[in-house]
């Protein structure tokens, strides 16, 4: 996170959010997820990270993502398109979910 107003940088820094990690003992991974397409469906998402001992210098990754679509939340959009009076574009909106 970064502002290119000076006060607003200050406030940012004196959380001291962002150096935590610097003291961290352990392992760590900092994965990263975006979406470059109009797919936004990640507030259905869930992710799992594992990561296991193998030796000394040996780690064993595993992510495991599942996308949480189901008739349920696809009852959810329509009854919000609805709401916002915009049904006629759910033939577009339901496919980038």
């Amino acid at each position: 996170m970064a502002s290119p107003r000076e006060d607003i940088q200050q406030a940012i820094n004196s959380m001291n959010l962002f150096d935590t990690w610097k003291n961290a003992t352990g392992d760590f991974i900092y994965p990263i997820f975006t979406s470059i397409s109009k797919n936004k469906s990640d507030r259905i998402m869930t992710r799992n990270i594992d990561i296991h001992e193998v030796s000394n210098c040996v780690r064993e990754v595993t992510l495991i993502q599942k996308h949480g679509w189901d008739v349920a939340v696809e009852s959810q959009i329509k009854k919000m398109a609805h709401d916002l009076d915009i049904t006629e574009k759910l033939p577009l909106l339901l496919p980038i979910q």
